[in-house]
């Protein structure tokens, strides 16, 4: 039995009140209209929150209504886009919790929720919720494994949640110059074909530095280039879903 499997019988259990906390909140997205999605990976270091902020930060560029939403204990993603306890950017809104939307902008707006890793049980109650799951991993061969058990995940909320679904993976903290990164991805290429979304994101100094100055644009550079093409497919893939 997987671990999800086991995450899976939460549904039976008495919630917890830290669940119901939760449900509590994420039942709110619903109200929220748009696309709501699960910004995933399998653990930290994987370019998770900065795939979160960095997309926010293209969006709000474009003039989408984004809210991005810190579900990660953890809250890292406040390190990035938090200036004087609030969010500078453009059209981005930075929340730990989840509120309703004004009417105005609920059709056109975008949830973006920055998740735990995929071992953590309050991951399948925000996937109870949300219509679509970004992944987020690393050129290593262990992401041929979780790649098929956030697939297998999938399956399983489906059961309460027959909406969901996966818009694509994203391979993030690429070295095009180790060989081993290169024949990872060359293989996550042919086994996942369209659901791996192109390009991957490279190693980019600039972008590691980005907590450093927080509430800044996210820097110029190879990374900024490549979220910002991924930012207009992912978008693409959101409102298709949202039409649904």
């Amino acid at each position: 039995m997987t671990a999800w499997s086991n995450q899976a019988t939460i549904l039976g259990q008495e919630e917890t009140p830290v669940i119901a906390r939760l449900l509590s909140r994420l039942s709110l997205t619903r109200q929220m209209g748009g696309c709501q999605i699960a910004v995933l990976c399998h653990m930290a270091g994987c370019g998770r929150t900065t795939t979160a902020a960095a997309l926010a930060w293209c969006w709000g560029q474009t003039g989408h209504t984004v809210k991005l939403i810190d579900a990660d204990p953890a809250h890292d993603l406040g390190l990035i886009v938090l200036r004087n306890n609030s969010c500078p950017w453009a059209n981005v809104e930075y929340s730990q919790t989840l509120t309703p939307a004004s009417p105005e902008s609920a059709s056109e707006q975008l949830v973006l929720i920055d998740c735990p890793p995929i071992t953590d049980p309050a991951i399948f109650e925000i996937l109870r919720q949300v219509q679509g799951v970004l992944f987020i991993c690393p050129p290593n061969p262990v992401t041929l494994r979780t790649i098929s058990v956030t697939a297998d995940a999938l399956k399983t909320v489906r059961e309460v949640n027959p909406n969901v679904e996966l818009l694509g993976v994203v391979v993030g903290i690429y070295n095009e110059y180790d060989p081993t990164h290169s024949a990872m991805l060359d293989r996550l290429r042919q086994v996942h074909g369209k659901l791996l979304l192109e390009p991957p994101v490279p190693d980019d100094p600039a972008v590691r530095a980005w907590p450093l100055d927080p509430g800044s644009e996210l820097p110029v550079g190879a990374g900024r280039d490549a979220y910002l093409a991924l930012s207009k497919a992912i978008r693409d893939q959101a409102e298709r879903v949202a039409a649904r």
